[in-house]
């Protein structure tokens, strides 16, 4: 139950993120608009995944011994909240991205690539947590799309183009924390990806003195 429940929820999830890096690469706010009003449309799908999610938590609870695929589950049971919180963060990160296109700002060409490896993470983890595998290659690319967010950065972006990076960092960290990765060892694998280990304390501080750190966006509820 919980697996049919979450295919579609994640397929919606896959195609707004793609959506979204289409609008970002041909500059077009309406596609962009069309991501957001598809990830919305999708709520209840994410809301039977929720809901079958509860279910199973209650068969846990109550007739463990029933549950013959645990381990495969308790990748759905123990990943889904990780889900909602990446949801929320790419839906401010796809406001942010139009706003961009809206204020005529520079959006650099790995900027939309990084979005589109962030849907391939997302489903990836479908597809691997309908095998009941380790969701290795669903890792791998979300820290390319985060790596890819880095370069977007360094090259150069504007005040929302700031934000969308960094939510798509927040992203990120999400979907590796919705993989079982712990949170400290998630945050250290996202700032792997983007290049801040190993560089200058220094050079970091210059960095975020000639560029401003965007604020911190409202949470926006699902």
């Amino acid at each position: 139950m919980v697996r049919r429940a979450a295919d579609p929820a994640l397929r919606a999830f896959t195609a707004g993120l793609h959506e979204a890096a289409l609008g970002l690469s041909e500059g077009d706010p309406d596609v962009i608009q069309a991501a957001l009003t598809r990830l919305r449309s999708a709520e209840g799908t994410f809301a039977n995944f929720r809901t079958a999610i509860d279910a199973a938590r209650e068969n846990v609870a109550f007739a463990p011994a029933r549950w013959r695929n645990r381990g495969a589950l308790a990748q759905y049971v123990e990943g889904a909240p990780q889900l909602t919180y990446a949801l929320r963060n790419v839906r401010v990160m796809i406001r942010r991205a139009q706003t961009a296109l809206n204020d005529r700002e520079r959006v650099p060409e790995v900027l939309p690539a990084s979005v589109r490896h962030l849907g391939d993470a997302v489903d990836l983890l479908r597809q691997e947590w309908a095998r009941g595998v380790e969701p290795v290659a669903t890792r791998e690319r979300a820290l390319r799309a985060a790596s890819e967010s880095g370069r977007a950065y360094d090259t150069g972006v504007g005040y929302s183009g700031g934000v969308v990076v960094a939510q798509i960092r927040t992203s990120v960290a999400d979907l590796l924390r919705a993989t079982g990765v712990e949170y400290a060892e998630a945050t250290r694998q996202v700032r792997d990806a983007v290049g801040w280990r190993g560089r200058p304390h220094g050079a970091r501080n210059r960095a975020a003195r000639s560029r401003p750190s965007p604020p911190v966006p409202p949470v926006e509820p699902i």
